[in-house]
């Protein structure tokens, strides 16, 4: 009986790999080994938001999340591509990139640090000692976290999906434990910006050594893979701006109170978002090793497959967003209609095209699709937030990521 079944399910692989021409036995196991990490990371991060939503007022969380918004946008300006590029090149078996992305965004990141640190000087002398105090930290802890963070892209260059899941997994619930320890006694924004990046400069910092100390990686240098990592940091900071800007216009324009609940009527939709996009980890090696016109044939089927499953996920939001926001954030009910309609982002996902590109290196296309969707999206956003508020401000986002959809289907089937 049991030879039976395992000759079912075998033939169940079969067939499912041929509809989708895909590796199933290699999508399942590192598939779940990074679903693992991002659940444990998901589930730390949920009870980090109850705990935020109960204990700490709305202008106090608000302006927690500012700083962290303002730093990240700060830190945009760091080599935030090297990620894409040392995939790629552990992929093909140039180990050696991880060390020589490791030091230089380590000496680029001092130079944001710097800029960081100026921020903060102006701010001190307009006079808002909370906001200056919360971006020197970043100042002075981001370096080392931007730069040791690389591990997740060795390791998932490598193909080591479990080690990096549990690296995933570790870093969330540290990241929780001290957050949650420090809200037991201080509800200050600036002691809870420190503990967030003290926090993770001590997760990152712990696995980049574990990986150099006991991963032993080779000396083998990717010729490809410092062009590479620049070209895709000038085209990331562009749309990491039009990503997190949409958090700096609602604290200037609406308040802190307004960013708080944002904060909530995203939260869920973007982790959902974030989810998916472990499919352009997992894609991404295989992508490099494949002809193009073989992974183009089978871009729009794998599309419409990732679209169904998610359509799947966001009606079941829709169905339990009330539930879950009465049962777990009840202080912010007003949030629940908004984020049952901004859950509709989650369907605009171009995961396997992005990783078409990311594979194929192509930069001219990934310049001039990164020109055209980052334009539309701030004019879309900023309009938005402007003239029509938290509403304007969801349907650009909307509007946008559907977009950029289409356009990243486009260029990836024209490569």
């Amino acid at each position: 009986m049991e030879k039976v079944m395992r000759q079912v399910v075998e033939k169940t692989k079969q067939r499912l790999g041929g509809f989708l021409q895909t590796d199933i036995d290699y999508l399942l196991s590192g598939g779940s080994a990074l679903l693992a990490g991002q659940f444990s990371s998901l589930f730390f991060s949920f009870l980090l938001s109850i705990a935020f939503a109960h204990y700490l007022l709305p202008e106090t969380y608000g302006v927690y999340k500012y700083i962290l918004s303002l730093s990240g946008l700060i830190w945009m300006l760091s080599l935030s591509g090297s990620g894409t590029a040392v995939v790629r090149a552990i992929a093909k078996g140039f180990e050696g990139s991880y060390l020589q992305a490791f030091w230089m965004n380590l000496k680029w990141n001092a130079f944001i640090s710097l800029v960081c640190a100026g921020a903060a000087g102006y701010y001190f002398f307009a006079g808002n000692t909370i906001l200056a105090s919360g971006l020197l930290v970043a100042a002075i802890f981001s370096p080392i976290i931007k730069s040791a963070e690389l591990y997740g892209p060795f390791l998932n260059g490598k193909k080591e999906f479990k080690k990096a899941s549990i690296a995933t997994g570790l870093r969330g619930f540290i990241t929780a434990a001290v957050l949650l320890s420090t809200l037991a006694f201080a509800r200050d924004p600036v002691i809870l910006v420190l503990a967030f990046f003290i926090a993770n400069a001590a997760i990152t910092a712990a696995t980049f050594l574990f990986t150099i100390f006991f991963m032993r990686p080779n000396k083998e240098v990717d010729p490809e893979s410092s062009s590479l990592a620049k070209h895709t940091s000038v085209m990331k900071f562009f749309a990491g701006v039009a990503e997190s800007i949409d958090n700096i216009l609602v604290f200037h324009y609406l308040g802190a109170a307004e960013l708080a609940l944002y904060s909530f009527i995203v939260l869920i939709p973007n982790q959902v978002t974030g989810m998916t996009k472990h499919l352009m980890t997992l894609a991404i090696p295989k992508f490099a090793e494949r002809e193009r016109s073989l992974v183009q044939k089978n871009l729009f089927r794998k599309s419409f497959m990732v679209f169904l499953a998610l359509f799947a996920v966001f009606l079941a939001y829709v169905l339990s967003a009330h539930w879950i926001f009465a049962t777990f954030f009840p202080r912010y009910m007003d949030a629940v209609f908004y984020s049952q309609v901004y859950a509709l982002i989650v369907l605009a996902n171009g995961v396997f095209s992005t990783a078409l590109l990311d594979a194929r290196v192509a930069i001219f296309e990934k310049y001039k699709l990164t020109t055209l969707s980052v334009a539309i999206k701030i004019v879309l956003i900023f309009t938005g937030v402007y003239y029509f508020g938290l509403w304007g401000l969801i349907l650009g986002r909307i509007l946008s990521k559907t977009i950029n959809m289409f356009l990243v289907f486009w260029f990836a089937k024209n490569l």
